[in-house]
């Protein structure tokens, strides 16, 4: 039990030290020119800039009761010491662990459960147990047990008439206090509570208390009375209250900002800052219709619609991550470990506001209204520094060179679609090429320009002799080389080959040619439907079509090669669905198709290629592959229809991110990649926009985080055989469990404790002397086992933070299945007795009969002799 305490305490001051470390950085905001701040002793004044730090990105979540909370008025939220989150509602306290919500209610003919299902305050006492204060009853609730033990001080049977009837709170050893109407107040001692005897304070009910740091309890009475409670221990170990001084009697709530400062809202709702020695109130003009929570950097408040920290000073901050909450009726909130703020609402549900640690910049309809129902599918940086985006339904976009330089500033852009332009919606692919002309593919006629020069779109109809070069549309992938040859793939047309080149103030198109699939003949391109042209080298051409595999196409020859999969052969091409080719700086030919990533390897001497394919089964979130770019480093990345992938070649490992990492969205678009060569930014656009992104700044978090075990139980039993288990990755302690003969088919249910992205960890185990190997279950989190022999059993598990690093083997838990009753050792015993006792029997039985034998003998010996001498 020492043992126990000693790493719960340390757990808490890591735990307390975690949660006062600041990390909110966003710059305060200028306050509105009404809002006006009145001081008789100072002026109030923003933080200065020397305090500011480096400026976060903040995402939210929002956890209602479509993702499983129990109901969406929130009174409190609480996170113990092992980091579960504890959240109080008009219906119910929940528990929540990342992954589900557990829902405590009070239970019929079940003294063991909570006394009453609406939940106003909940906190952790000094030995690790859960107090719960709900609108009839305080309850102390058992992890390990799973049970609850409800105090009323003698009003079990009298109905709640307000929400002040009882009241907790904890001292700076995190001893439990409470006080109960007509009861008074008092603290929890030897598992009793023990009453504090005073006349001097008023014999009504507590509204609010809490201890300052000095250990003074501030108690609010529902007569609106604010006091400072000093308390001492008696001889006797008791505790007395030695002193008691009223500080205002026109209090409607207060909050602890610092050792000796009370923050507090009157009735008329105007804020003050109190001493508990001397009584310095700073006024506000604005109302402040709530204190909601408390963080290291001060008191958040709201004002309704709006909300900002007031700190220790008084000072008022505005932050960004604030914004997440404005128009939403606040109730309550608290800053958890990751630097996560967990706000709850009247009405809303929960927002998880957490940092955004990948920096995934994302464009999207909120920043440009036109993108609304696009979907991008091309990046170009053309040579006067415009930067444009081609969509899929809305057109072409035209941006300053440098807006993904300043992410923050007002997006200035030009449309060009059929509406104000001669270009088609559906816009595929750009290239820049020569004579300052932007190719420009779509699903219009032949193939569009951008004249840089003239500044003006071009079609192809306004082309010198476009009208010898025949149909053709569609147009997905355009290339010209040093030569001034374009090199078109299309979406049924073919491949077309052409030159155009200026002709006065025209354009001119010469050297058409058109190479057509063909299954009768030999050389032939595989396919009519081309989404990829690369250069190989100066002669030859990589070319990925839909369906046809890849060819390799000889410029001065006109023969194309072709690689297909081959059934049944893994090292072939994995699918002749090619979406994108990609070369890096080894010249490595890099495939992506429909079912998974293709690396070339080598051609070998009878023309046959050799591929090392890579799919979801090796760490793909998708087998999709819609776009790969090399950065710096050689590292892949790779846009899926689940999000993007990094891939480190070197070790063979996919490091997968998603829409919660701030990705436009999951699912990405065909030829939306495209890398900046100057600034190393890449570029990757989907249906909801795009996103780009410095691949340095993407980087692994190498904190793996504890494992929460929820609970080992039968299969289809309602009560577990163990429950509530935390695992650190250092974990070297570990519970035994023993289960009977007939307990042998149980499931473990586990999830990490991370509140950001923890869809993403990973988990592996091995039941040692069942298992020969480790079993991998990506992010599923339960596990199955059946019908396990009798023996002793050894789990070990394995798991990833959400950035795929994993962490070492851990010991978690030994299991013992008992066997049954004639299997057991004390069965074996008297089986062992029995047979000793029968072999004693057999021996002793045949020694008799041998002596009786040998008897019968001498007997009939002695009468044969008595009768020779007669």
């Amino acid at each position: 039990m020492k043992i126990k305490i000693a790493l719960f305490c340390l757990a808490f001051i890591a735990l307390f030290a975690c949660e006062n470390k600041s990390n909110i950085t966003s710059v305060p905001k200028q306050l509105s020119p009404n809002f006006r701040v009145n001081s008789p002793n100072k002026k109030n004044k923003l933080v200065p800039d020397s305090v500011q730090k480096t400026k976060i990105e903040y995402s939210s979540e929002q956890l209602d009761n479509t993702k499983g909370l129990s109901n969406s008025s929130i009174n409190t939220i609480f996170q113990d010491s092992e980091n579960l989150i504890w959240i109080g509602t008009w219906d119910g306290l929940n528990r929540y662990d990342g992954s589900n919500f557990k829902i405590f209610r009070p239970e019929l003919d079940n003294k063991n459960s909570i006394s009453n299902q609406v939940i106003l305050k909940i906190d952790e006492d000094n030995v690790g147990q859960i107090w719960i204060l709900t609108i009839h009853g305080i309850n102390r609730y058992n992890k390990n047990t799973n049970t609850f033990t409800s105090y009323f001080f003698g009003r079990e049977n009298i109905p709640p008439l307000s929400e002040t009837e009882f009241n907790i709170t904890f001292d700076t050893d995190k001893k439990v206090f409470c006080s109960a109407k007509d009861w008074g107040i008092g603290y929890f001692n030897n598992d009793k509570f023990e009453l504090l005897h005073s006349n001097q304070i008023p014999k009504k009910a507590v509204k609010k208390m809490e201890f300052t740091q000095s250990g003074e309890l501030i108690a609010l009475f529902e007569n609106n009375q604010l006091y400072v409670l000093t308390l001492k221990n008696a001889n006797n170990g008791k505790k007395l209250i030695s002193k008691v001084k009223l500080i205002s009697d026109k209090i409607r709530s207060f909050e602890i900002v610092s050792k000796q400062k009370i923050f507090a809202l009157s009735l008329e709702s105007t804020s003050q800052l109190y001493s508990t020695n001397n009584n310095v109130p700073i006024f506000y003009e604005k109302k402040i219709d709530k204190i909601i929570g408390k963080i290291p950097e001060g008191l958040v408040v709201s004002t309704g619609s709006s909300h900002f920290v007031i700190d220790s000073n008084g000072n008022i901050i505005n932050y960004d991550w604030l914004e997440h909450l404005k128009n939403h009726k606040t109730t309550t909130l608290i800053q958890g470990n990751e630097n996560t703020f967990w706000a709850g609402t009247d009405g809303d549900g929960i927002f998880k506001i957490s940092p955004l640690k990948k920096t995934f910049y994302s464009i999207s309809k909120s920043q440009i209204p036109e993108l609304d129902g696009a979907i991008v599918r091309t990046f170009l940086k053309a040579q006067d520094n415009s930067f444009w985006v081609g969509t899929k339904g809305k057109g072409l976009f035209k941006f300053p060179s440098n807006f993904y330089l300043n992410p923050k500033t007002i997006l200035e852009y030009k449309n060009f679609n059929e509406n104000n332009s001669i270009i088609n919606n559906a816009v595929f692919t750009l290239c820049e090429g020569q004579d300052n002309l932007i190719f420009i593919g779509t699903d219009g006629d032949g193939i569009a320009f951008f004249d840089l020069e003239k500044s003006k779109l071009i079609s192809w109809t306004a082309i010198i002799g476009n009208e010898d070069c025949g149909v053709f549309k569609s147009v997905y992938s355009i290339y010209q080389d040093k030569n001034g040859f374009i090199w078109i793939g299309t979406n049924g047309y073919g491949m077309i080959r052409c030159k155009i080149q200026r002709l006065g103030s025209n354009l001119k198109v010469s050297d058409f040619k058109r190479y057509f699939a063909d299954n009768s003949q030999t050389n032939k391109i595989s396919s009519n439907n081309i989404f990829s042209i690369i250069p190989k080298n100066e002669d030859q051409l990589w070319i990925g079509t839909r369906f046809g595999g890849l060819n390799l196409f000889d410029k001065n020859s006109e023969v194309f090669t072709i690689y297909k999969n081959i059934k049944n052969d893994s090292k072939s091409l994995s699918n002749n669905d090619i979406l994108c080719l990609q070369t890096d700086s080894k010249n490595r030919l890099w495939v992506g198709t429909s079912f998974g990533l293709n690396l070339l390897e080598h051609i070998k001497d009878d023309g046959k290629a050799v591929f090392k394919n890579f799919t979801v089964n090796n760490g793909l979130p998708d087998n999709t592959i819609h776009g790969i770019i090399t950065d710096q480093k050689d590292n892949l990345w790779l846009s899926t229809n689940f999000g993007i992938s990094k891939f480190d070649f070197s070790k063979l490992k996919f490091i997968n991110y998603t829409k919660n990492d701030g990705l436009q969205n999951n699912e990405f678009a065909d030829g939306a990649f495209y890398k900046e060569l100057k600034s190393q930014f890449i570029f990757m656009g989907g249906i909801k926009g795009f996103n780009y992104f410095l691949p340095q700044k993407i980087k692994e978090s190498a904190v793996i985080p504890d494992l929460f075990i929820d609970k080992i139980s039968g299969q289809n039993q309602p009560i577990p055989y163990y429950q509530g288990l935390v695992i650190t990755p250092n974990s070297n302690t570990r519970p035994s469990i023993v289960l009977n003969h007939n307990q042998n088919f149980f499931d473990i249910e586990l999830t990490a404790l991370t509140y950001i992205n923890t869809e993403k960890c990973l988990y592996a185990y091995q039941l040692t002397n069942f298992d020969n190997d480790w079993k991998n279950i990506g992010n599923r989190k339960i596990i199955s086992f059946t019908n396990v022999p009798k023996g002793k059993y050894s789990l070990w598990l394995k798991w990833s933070n959400a950035d795929g690093v994993w962490g070492k083997p851990v010991h978690a838990i030994d299991i013992c299945i008992k066997p049954v009753f004639w299997q057991s050792k004390l069965a074996l015993l008297i089986y062992a007795l029995l047979s000793l006792a029968f072999v004693v029997f057999v021996i002793s039985y045949y020694k008799k009969r041998q002596l009786l034998q040998q008897n019968i003998y001498f007997r009939k010996k002695r009468r044969r002799t008595s009768r020779k001498q007669a």
